[in-house]
């Protein structure tokens, strides 16, 4: 039941982050060269931010004609939006459920974050890792 605008607000945010998702995820998987690591990331990443992950996607990694994706991401700043989305889609991976797990157990904030650290590091390190 929506009673503030909030819900509102919230509810076309989420709206337009499945859209934005669910592009990325065709157009990745279907159109991009690029290792299934990156294509998982991308994902990842635009189902975090919705739309602003979608215009990271357009403007970084999807290659405007067939071919000539290594030409397109050869910018250092392309190729550092890839290299943050790979981490960022790592850790953030393993953080969510520590995060929420460890906040309900009303640890203080640096044992939380260094739980939350142990437990991203290796979701990150063995999904994203092996495909290097």
């Amino acid at each position: 039941m929506f009673i503030q605008p909030i819900d509102y607000f919230l509810l076309v945010c989420s709206f337009l982050a499945a859209l934005s998702t669910s592009y990325v995820a065709w157009d990745q998987f279907r159109n991009n060269p690029e290792p299934n690591v990156m294509r998982a990331g991308f994902v990842l990443v635009t189902l975090y931010m919705g739309p602003i992950g979608l215009l990271l996607y357009v403007l970084a990694d999807k290659e405007p004609h067939p071919g000539t994706h290594e030409t397109f991401v050869h910018p250092l700043w392309k190729q550092g939006v890839g290299s943050t989305i790979h981490c960022v889609a790592g850790r953030r991976d393993g953080n969510h459920p520590g995060g929420s797990d460890y906040a309900l157990l009303g640890l203080p904030m640096g044992i939380d974050l260094i739980i939350e650290y142990l437990a991203g590091f290796p979701s990150g390190f063995l999904f994203f890792s092996r495909y290097l």
